[in-house]
């Protein structure tokens, strides 16, 4: 699709290939938007599931000094790199195979509290599944932005940042796909 922004927006050119993230998805959208919203300067981004890379390009576009995309499918890995050129964000964006905890890549630095947010559109139950180690991996007062999931899990998925000590901060939604955004205290 041929785009010209208007000056106020940024534009992201993507060829996703066989990955997820076209950017036409709500929850690629809510994502973008919170992202926006709430990256920093010098901010340093994991991006759990990265797909075609869009999630980590956008963060770098906003401003963050560094991006970690990681996704267990290989053969993404290729895809994000060849979109983080076309973007001119590659130098920012370092993506490796792996994903939180055992998986991590050994070329990444440590994971312990490396990132200021992570940042993950996929399943509920993979996002259940990595809650912990999104905690861990996050900075004190580090944030979790999570989507990929239908207004109905939310709850569950509240109850279990709630139990791990964050803090709700924001909710975003469209389409019954929702964007939850939390603060590790």
């Amino acid at each position: 699709i041929e785009y010209h922004p208007r000056h106020s927006e940024t534009k992201i050119t993507l060829d996703p290939g066989a990955a997820f993230g076209t950017g036409q998805h709500p929850t690629s959208q809510l994502c973008l938007i919170a992202l926006e919203r709430y990256t920093q300067k010098q901010d340093t981004i994991i991006d759990l599931g990265c797909g075609s890379g869009i999630l980590s390009i956008g963060a770098i576009m906003f401003g963050a000094k560094s991006a970690y995309a990681l996704d267990i499918d290989k053969n993404v890995i290729d895809i994000t790199i060849k979109n983080s050129k076309i973007n001119y964000t590659h130098p920012k964006i370092l993506a490796a195979h792996g994903t939180l905890g055992s998986s991590w890549p050994d070329q990444f630095p440590q994971q312990s509290s490396l990132a200021d947010i992570i940042i993950a559109n996929i399943s509920t139950s993979t996002i259940l599944e990595l809650i912990a180690l999104i905690k861990d991996a996050l900075k004190n007062e580090g944030l979790a932005i999570l989507s990929g999931f239908i207004n109905d899990h939310l709850p569950e998925i509240k109850s279990k940042l709630e139990q791990l000590n964050f803090e709700t901060i924001d909710i975003l939604s469209d389409s019954n796909w929702t964007c939850l955004v939390a603060v590790k205290v």
